[in-house]
């Protein structure tokens, strides 16, 4: 180990050491073909060394100090947040898309419509976990709009099997019979 000051670096203290590189000698006639460097400033550091702490309210010239209540700036915005993330939650979509099918199907072929209650109870059972943990889940109208569709199919639903009931129990009275006809004949009246 060589006697020299902690933190300097081998050849730091103007010393050659044995197998260090030799210096290009100089031509002659006392000429140097490069520019002589002034010797390094007494606070310059190396980089990768450690550095010495500034002294106590000194300041770098031409820099201030950042306001320490925030970065409110004349004529500037204010910083905005970065935007979250979104987080959904499968059963508000689920719902979505069983509403949409039972309302779209259902104006085309009328079978679809039976969907419309499970939109509405998986509509109901996503809004319900969404505002269970408010700030989790991003697509709460999702499941409203699943939930509303659902609701709307249901009612389609049960005015058809109602219409159906109708139709049935007038079929079966004999309301459509006409009391003109008795067989094969018709009375002329």
């Amino acid at each position: 180990m060589s006697n020299q000051e902690p933190g300097t670096p081998d050849g730091a203290d103007g010393q050659q050491r044995p197998g260090d590189p030799q210096p290009p000698e100089p031509p002659a006639g006392g000429a140097q073909p490069w520019p002589q460097q002034p010797p390094p400033q007494q606070d310059w550091q190396q980089p990768g060394w450690p550095q010495q702490p500034p002294p106590q309210g000194w300041q770098q010239p031409g820099w201030q100090e950042a306001p320490q209540q925030g970065w409110e700036r004349p004529g500037w915005p204010p910083p905005q947040p970065a935007p979250r993330p979104e987080n959904k939650l499968g059963g508000a979509t689920t719902a979505l898309v069983l509403g949409l099918v039972a309302l779209a199907g259902g104006v085309v072929c009328g079978l679809p419509l039976l969907v419309g209650p499970f939109a509405w109870v998986t509509g109901a059972r996503a809004r319900n976990e969404i505002d269970r943990y408010p700030g989790r889940w991003t697509n709460r109208s999702e499941a409203t709009a699943g939930m509303v569709m659902g609701i709307v199919a249901t009612v389609l639903v049960v005015l058809a099997v109602l219409l159906i009931a109708l139709f049935l129990v007038i079929g079966f009275s004999g309301g459509f019979e006409d009391p003109g006809y008795d067989g094969g004949e018709w009375d002329s009246v």
